[in-house]
């Protein structure tokens, strides 16, 4: 719960999904949209989350998209 910790991750995460390769650039986005969670913009862990899933491998997309749905679900105020 350290505020000056998240924006010091979200920062350095961002930067490394603009650089990932296209095997890792899924999961790099997935860790980004947690943050972004964590951080409480739901908007922004949503969106991240939809782009994690459209460029994630076969292997992982069930995983990404259970997360997704976990985060609309949050947003909705379930």
């Amino acid at each position: 719960d350290n505020p000056e910790l998240l924006k010091t991750a979200l920062t350095a995460t961002a930067a490394a999904s603009e650089k990932a390769e296209a095997e890792s650039k899924g999961a790099i986005l997935d860790t980004l949209a947690h943050l972004y969670q964590l951080t409480g913009d739901l908007d922004k862990a949503i969106e991240t989350q939809k782009k994690a899933v459209a460029s994630a491998g076969e292997e992982m997309k069930a995983e990404l998209e259970e997360f997704l749905k976990k985060l609309e679900e949050e947003k909705a105020g379930k």
